[in-house]
């Protein structure tokens, strides 16, 4: 499966990743502004894949549940970042 999303210049965007077939229902909640991205994701059980964001800003620092994390760059402002958690994930993006 794969999904379409429309960019839009200024705003951050979930383009999708392995966690869910949705390819988004595992986001629970999003906040993003031009320079800061914040989102929770939610799986049941031990998680581990990958996401891909598009990001207006390149990112300074990438974090889940508080732990700074390494990020892969894919194209000009489409970033994939390696993810693993247990049931629930804080993601802050600077």
């Amino acid at each position: 499966m794969f999904s379409l999303r429309r960019i839009q210049p200024k705003k951050a965007c979930y383009l999708g990743g392995d966690l869910h077939i949705s390819q988004g229902l595992e986001i629970t909640k999003w906040s993003a502004t031009l320079s800061n991205l914040n989102f929770h994701i939610e799986r049941p059980g031990d998680t581990q894949g990958q996401i891909d964001i598009y990001l207006p800003q390149n990112p300074t620092m990438m974090k889940i549940n508080h732990q700074k994390i390494d990020w892969q760059i894919l194209d000009k402002q489409i970033y994939r970042v390696a993810v693993q958690f247990e049931q629930h994930a804080d993601v802050s993006i600077i």
